[in-house]
Parts: C-alpha cells; sequence; structure tokens
C-alpha cells in the first residue's frame, strides 16, 4: 500500500513542475543588452540564448525604449526571425514627451518559438518619423513565455456555440479540452455560460486544463452580448389599443426568439390589451443595402463658399434629412440641400458620420463621453457611437460597440472613413478596417486593406461605403487619381470618374433623395468653378436596393392594467353587524354608488348592491360591484358572534374595551360613518383590550379581526 501512495506522489509533483516560464534579456550582436538608434528607419537586431521546444500560449516581448517617441507616428515595430510581424507597435510617451525612457509590451504566439534556431534574430525597425536627437536613444528587449519539459502540450480548447448572444436568451453548456479543466469569466458557473444580466459588450471565457503529461495551458476566448432597445413597460386601460412610433423600423414578435412575426415597421398598433400581464418583444431593425456608385455627372452642379462663416477646410462632411454639413477650423457650415441658408455651428467634432438609409447622424464616442477634436493629432479608443440632432447636439441616443476601436491617424498613411447604408467603415491607427453596424454596435474586422486616401487637414477623409451583393466597396478620393471604387474582396482598385479636377478633395457624400454627390475642395476648379473653401454637389449615378435587415437582439414589451376587487358576494348573519368594503389605497378618485366622495372604504349595514368607479393613476376607470345581504341565519352564527364578542362600556368616552371571549383579537380598527378610517391598533393575540381615544361625539364603527373573522360593530362616544 506504501508504494501506490509513493507513485501517486511522485505523479503529482511530475505534474506540477513540468511547464517551466522562460525569461531572458535579448542580446545585440556584439554581445549588449542596449541596442542604439543610429539612423531613421534603423532596424535593431537581438538573440536569446536557449529558447525551447513546447513553447506554448501567449510570449511577450517586453520593450524598453528611450528616443523621439512623443507621438503617435513615432514608435517600434517588431519581427520575428522569419520576418513575421508581430502585431501592434510600441505607445507613444503618455504626456507627449520625447527622450523619456518608457516600457511598452507586443504579443504573439508562443507556438511559433518552436519554428526557431537557439540564436536566432529578432528585430525592431523604428518608423519613420523618428528623429536623432535624444541623448538616451535605445532599446532593450526581454521575452517571456511558458514551455513544457517533457514534449508538445496538448493545448487548451473550447468552443462557444453561440459567439454572439443576447442577455435575453438562454445559457450556454461549454465543452472544453483536455476534459476536467476550469472555465472563469463574468457570466460563468461551471461549464455554463449564462448572458442573464450583462450588458451589451465583450466578455472573456477562460478554460485552463492541464494534459496528460502534467502541462497546464489555458485560452481565451470572447463571447459577445449584442445590443438591445430598451424594455418597455406601460400601466395602460384593459382593452385599450396600444400603439408605438418610431424613426427607424423595428421587428415586433409574439415570442423572444421573433419567430412569431407580428410586424416589422416604424409604428404599430397591438390588439387590445384584455389580459394583464400581456407581453410582446421587439427588436431594431436596419437595412444594409446593395449599393454602386455608377458615374458622377458634370450636370446640374452648384458650388458655394463657406470660408466666411466656418473657416478653412478641416475634412468632414455629413448629409442630413435637409441639410448638409461641412467641417471647418472655425466650427460647421450647415447649408439647406440646395446649398443655401448658411447657419454657423459652433461645434468641435471630428469622429461624426452618418447612417446613408436614415440620414441621421452619428458620432463617435468613449466611456467618458468625450469626442475626437482638435485636429484630432493622437489616438481616440472608441467604445460607443452617439446620435446627434440636427444641430449636432447629443439626443441623448447611444450604441454600446462590440468591441473597442482605436482611431487616429494610420500609420501609413490618413485614415479613411465611409458613411454606409445602416452600416458604416472606419480604418484604425493599423490601417486595419472594421465594419459597424449602427443599430446593434457589432463590429467586424475586415483587415487591412491596400488604399490611399488623399489627405485632409485632418486624421482622416471621408467617403462612401458601397456594396455589390457580395464584396464591400470603398468610394474614396484616391491620393494618386481622383474619386475610385475599391473592392475590399478583390482588393483591387479602379477610377470611378472621368474628373481629373478635382483640386485636394478629400471628403464627399451621396445623397438619394436629390441623388447627388456632395464634395468640398478649397479653392476652385475648371470642371465646377468654386471660392476660397469650396462646398458644392453634382449629379450622380447610383444603384440602391435594400437587402434582408439586420435584427438587434429583443427585449420585452410588458403592458400591465390593474382592476378593483371589493371580493365576493357576501351574507352577513348579524342584523346588528357592519360590513365596511375596502378596495384598498393609491386611487386617485373613488366613486360609491354614483357618489364621488373619495372614501377608500364604505360602510354597508343593510341588504344592497353596492357599485364602485376608481381612477387609478394610468386615469383609468375600474369597476366593480358586490352584493352584501344581511340575513338572519338560521343554520347558524357567525364565528365571532358564537363565540360572544362584545364592546363596553356602549355608549363610552374616552375608552371603551373590546372582549372576544374565546378568541384571540389581532387587530381592532376605528371609523367614522364617512368611512374613513381614525384608528388602527395592532394587537398581539390578546382576548380583553383595551381603547383609549380622542374621539368626538357621534358613532362610530369598530372593526374586528380574529384570524380570518371580522366583525364590525357599533359604538356611540358621548
Amino acid at each position: 500500500m506504501k508504494k501506490i501512495y509513493l507513485i501517486i506522489l511522485l505523479c503529482a509533483i511530475s505534474a506540477k513542475f513540468s511547464a517551466q516560464t522562460y525569461s531572458s534579456i535579448g542580446l545585440t550582436l556584439g554581445g549588449y543588452q542596449y541596442d542604439t538608434i543610429n539612423s531613421y528607419e534603423d532596424t535593431l537586431k537581438f538573440v536569446f540564448s536557449g529558447l525551447n521546444a513546447g513553447a506554448f500560449g501567449q510570449a511577450k516581448l517586453r520593450i524598453t525604449y528611450a528616443g523621439d517617441f512623443g507621438a503617435a507616428s513615432e514608435f517600434l515595430t517588431a519581427y520575428l526571425p522569419d520576418w513575421t510581424p508581430i502585431a501592434g507597435q510600441t505607445a507613444p510617451n503618455a504626456v507627449g514627451n520625447d527622450c523619456e525612457t518608457q516600457v511598452d509590451s507586443l504579443y504573439f504566439n508562443a507556438a511559433l518559438i518552436n519554428n526557431f534556431l537557439p540564436l536566432d534574430t529578432f528585430y525592431l525597425i523604428t518608423s519613420p518619423n523618428v528623429d536623432l536627437f535624444c541623448i538616451e536613444q535605445r532599446v532593450k528587449v526581454e521575452l517571456i513565455y511558458d514551455y513544457c519539459i517533457f514534449g508538445t502540450p496538448t493545448y487548451a480548447s473550447f468552443s462557444i456555440p453561440n459567439q454572439t448572444t443576447c442577455s435575453a436568451y438562454a445559457p450556454q453548456t461549454l465543452v472544453g479540452s483536455p476534459a476536467g479543466g476550469t472555465f472563469s469569466g463574468v457570466g460563468m458557473s461551471g461549464n455554463v455560460f449564462n448572458p442573464a444580466g450583462l450588458t451589451p459588450g465583450n466578455y472573456g471565457i477562460t478554460y485552463t486544463a492541464t494534459d496528460l503529461i502534467g502541462c497546464t495551458t489555458s485560452i481565451t476566448n470572447e463571447v459577445t452580448i449584442a445590443n438591445a432597445p430598451e424594455p418597455i413597460s406601460e400601466l395602460v386601460c384593459s382593452g385599450s389599443s396600444q400603439a408605438l412610433t418610431f424613426s427607424t423600423p423595428h421587428v415586433f414578435a409574439n415570442d423572444i426568439l421573433l419567430g412569431s412575426t407580428i410586424d416589422t415597421a416604424s409604428n404599430i398598433t397591438f390588439s387590445p390589451i384584455v389580459n394583464s400581464p400581456t407581453n410582446y418583444y421587439y427588436a431594431t431593425y436596419s437595412q444594409p443595402a446593395f449599393y454602386m456608385i455608377d458615374t458622377i455627372i458634370a450636370a446640374n452642379f452648384a458650388v458655394v463658399d463657406h470660408d466666411i462663416t466656418s473657416g478653412d477646410d478641416r475634412g468632414g462632411i455629413l448629409i442630413g434629412d435637409t441639410n448638409v454639413y461641412i467641417l471647418g477650423d472655425n466650427g460647421v457650415s450647415r447649408f439647406n440641400l440646395n446649398l443655401q441658408n448658411e447657419q454657423y455651428i459652433n461645434i468641435d467634432n471630428d469622429g461624426m458620420f452618418n447612417d446613408l438609409t436614415t440620414r441621421k447622424i452619428y458620432s463617435f464616442s468613449n466611456a467618458q463621453n468625450d469626442f475626437p477634436t482638435n485636429n484630432f493629432g493622437g489616438t481616440f479608443v472608441a467604445s460607443k457611437i452617439i446620435e446627434l440632432d440636427v444641430n449636432l447636439v447629443p439626443t441623448g441616443n447611444e450604441v454600446a460597440l462590440s468591441q473597442n476601436i482605436t482611431i487616429g491617424y494610420g500609420n501609413f498613411n490618413q485614415s479613411l472613413m465611409l458613411s454606409g447604408f445602416s452600416e458604416v467603415m472606419v480604418s484604425d491607427v493599423n490601417n486595419d478596417f472594421y465594419k459597424l453596424e449602427i443599430v446593434s454596435g457589432n463590429v467586424a474586422l475586415m483587415g487591412q486593406q491596400a488604399v490611399n486616401p488623399y489627405g485632409s487637414e485632418n486624421w482622416m477623409s471621408w467617403g462612401v461605403l458601397g456594396y455589390d451583393g457580395s464584396d464591400y466597396h470603398a468610394f474614396y478620393r484616391s491620393n494618386f487619381s481622383g474619386i475610385v471604387d475599391y473592392n475590399f474582396g478583390t482588393q483591387t482598385e479602379v477610377d470611378l470618374d472621368g474628373f481629373n479636377d478635382w483640386s485636394d478633395l478629400a471628403s464627399f457624400t451621396v445623397d438619394e433623395q436629390t441623388n447627388r454627390l456632395y464634395f468640398h475642395y478649397e479653392g476652385g476648379t475648371s470642371t465646377f468653378g468654386g471660392f476660397s473653401e469650396t462646398l458644392g454637389y453634382t449629379d450622380l449615378s447610383d444603384t440602391l436596393q435594400f437587402l434582408n435587415g439586420v435584427v438587434s437582439c429583443p427585449s420585452l414589451i410588458q403592458y400591465t392594467f390593474n382592476t378593483v376587487n371589493l371580493g365576493a358576494d357576501t351574507t352577513v348573519c348579524d342584523s346588528t353587524e357592519v360590513i365596511v368594503l375596502e378596495p384598498g389605497l393609491g386611487y386617485s378618485s373613488y366613486t360609491w354608488n354614483g357618489v364621488n366622495n373619495n372614501w377608500n372604504v364604505f360602510p354597508v349595514s343593510s341588504t344592497s348592491q353596492v357599485t364602485l368607479v376608481v381612477v387609478d393613476d394610468a386615469n383609468c376607470n375600474l369597476t366593480d360591484t358586490i352584493t352584501v345581504t344581511f340575513d338572519p341565519c338560521d343554520a347558524g352564527l357567525s364565528e365571532m358572534a358564537e363565540f360572544g364578542v362584545s364592546i363596553y362600556p356602549n355608549p363610552n368616552k374616552n375608552s371603551f374595551a373590546v372582549n372576544a371571549g374565546l378568541l384571540e383579537i389581532n387587530s381592532i380598527q376605528l371609523f367614522d360613518m364617512n368611512g374613513k378610517m381614525v384608528g388602527d391598533v395592532a394587537v398581539k393575540n390578546a382576548t380583553i383590550t383595551t381603547i383609549n381615544h380622542q374621539l368626538e361625539n357621534g358613532l362610530y364603527l369598530v372593526r374586528i379581526v380574529s384570524g380570518n373573522s371580522t366583525t364590525t360593530q357599533r359604538i356611540v362616544v358621548q
């Protein structure tokens, strides 16, 4: 038996120590830790001794660097020995200072290390804008990764059945490999991911498992909780028909999965509400479009100058239902669609774009509700988009992005903003393009593209997003020609127009209402003329066809209504008893048998039918009728009467006693003859209770409660 225990112990020790961490500082080819930046676009070389096979997980290249790295265009890029680029780049100094030493890290798949020899060279290259004026301009690197001693590990893996889901949807069961590992992350319980209660955004789920040779590996995948409209909950009147109106189309359904669709429209009227609650479900609906610009026609054109109002051009053009906007250094000029009635808007926002379907205007924003401003010379982490009104002021409507996008000047050329139909595309600081669904906030990476926009006097140029049913297209002003059509699928580009005289045009958009291309350039051209700062339009031939819509996550629409209930018809087995009807508190009006006296209780002392009408918070009239019958009840007396409940003295002056006989009293309530409660005494299971009062002379009702039994008797105060 001792031998068996020993074997188990040895296995446990082996498993614990079979995974190790490699950490080594790279040396230059001359054997030094630091390599000096000696020239523009300098290539720095490092080797690491003792690179180990069995590397797994994520490797980190920690970079310590000093030099001219104060701006976003000043950075280091890194490459593996086979010149595979490591994703990302070093960040500029946080406060824009040059020459200070700072530390940053880049990450890559550690398994790639298994392909290299121990003395293979890693490379770092400075960007073209890194100058050579600092006293210290040097770089040091450290490589850190995990590796398995006994061989290649079986890497942890798992899949998420629905990587994009909704907080209203059912939990998902996850299966990891190797088996026996553990899941962690927000929404995880065991191996079940429950999206309930999670706000829209990305959530990392990590699976950690140990394989048969004792190597422990982890993997993290993301699940996206998509956006949903705000839930609707309304108190209504029973039998009323309810209508909803929105500015954009929505899907309405009877079920949360939107399988039983009622309608897709901007407004809807539901059938009369006869059950409380009545539930429906709805989701926002956007219409991506087949859209292609065919030709630009130099006809029916017009131009206007905006320099006096908004100042020098800045880059940025927007279209609305009745207006076109152009951004300048001093603010925004707003014209009507015929370039008349110019108005000045004192707005500084370099992150605006259009939904060409609705012609609504949006802007990128961050967690602090900031906008990119001041010609936007740095980087900006966009986490949401905010809708703007006709004065470019936030409406309060915003959509969270499914992932953050770091926007700003691209590494190698101007960034590009493409307004589309229910979609927009933008390139980030690494020249990766992202497509955003405006309604849902879902973000899709389109990768790096071979576009080279003509530079505006801002961080990006503005164009139009197209779609041919298969591939997306960028319609933009090329740095090498005029307006071009770039196909994202084939990565090919063709000239779109025959005009060579666009001056410095870098911003344009389209308007389907007028079939016009709206554009900006500085000065005049031989084609359209112009002024100092020229805003213009010309005819456009294009093709637009809306496709099947994109639907967001669902939200609940719930209608409820109040009822008033006086209880079931009742028979009183004592001709001396009084029944007090209590419909409850909180109604704005009480009408008893046609008299609006606003009593919240009503005494009944003889056989009668009582009808109550109340008005609730939704201004609904609620009605109930009860019949109270006073009868000698020869078959027997009420429980209270049977056990001899009595009040004495009666009449009384300042106090009286209640004797419940064989019963125990729970509470005693006093009412005047108008039904108004004038006293409420809680009693702890007593049989005799004395009530002291300061009541005016007159007739009162005393209601005595014992368990489920009640009786009401008259008293006289003298």
